[in-house]
């Protein structure tokens, strides 16, 4: 059987997805419920990174409050993302349709 793609993605969040904005936004909420101040210099060097990680190193975090946490953070996404929406990357639907 001859797989009929060139390529597949698997990362749409940043890839297909303009999602940034929503990302440094949750980041930027969590933080400051943890009386921390978040910029948008603080979000570049964790794009590409690990929530878990990111929360472990900056907030700290262990067990039922990181849990917490990395809930906290995903309902700011779903309602960033409600309240904003999300577009694709400018032009990759140019992209996936070669």
């Amino acid at each position: 059987m001859k797989f009929p793609y060139q390529a597949v993605i698997f990362d749409s969040d940043g890839t297909l997805l303009d999602s940034t904005q929503i990302d440094f936004l949750a980041w930027k909420k969590l933080f400051a419920e943890y009386r921390r101040e978040f910029l948008f210099n603080d979000h570049v060097p964790l794009l590409g990174c690990k929530s878990r990680d990111v929360v472990k190193q900056q907030l700290l975090l262990q067990g039922k409050e990181l849990e917490s946490a990395l809930a906290q953070r995903l309902h700011h996404i779903r309602t960033l993302t409600d309240e904003m929406g999300i577009e694709a990357i400018p032009h990759v639907n140019v992209l996936l349709v070669q």
